[in-house]
């Protein structure tokens, strides 16, 4: 999913006057929070498939 600029530039301007280090605009939200969410099992999953790879 492409954002559209305005949102990408509303963000910014949003953590810019908020003093936030990140920003997090559309699906990236959703990404963020699965993340949270989820993060042992993301990163098991990925150590999983990054193994079977040196093989």
């Amino acid at each position: 999913m492409i954002e559209k600029p305005e949102d990408v530039a509303n963000a910014i301007w949003s953590a810019a006057k908020n003093h936030k280090p990140e920003v997090f605009v559309g699906s990236a939200n959703l990404s963020q929070a699965v993340y949270r969410l989820f993060s042992g099992l993301l990163q098991w999953a990925s150590q999983q498939v990054f193994k079977n790879e040196d093989k």
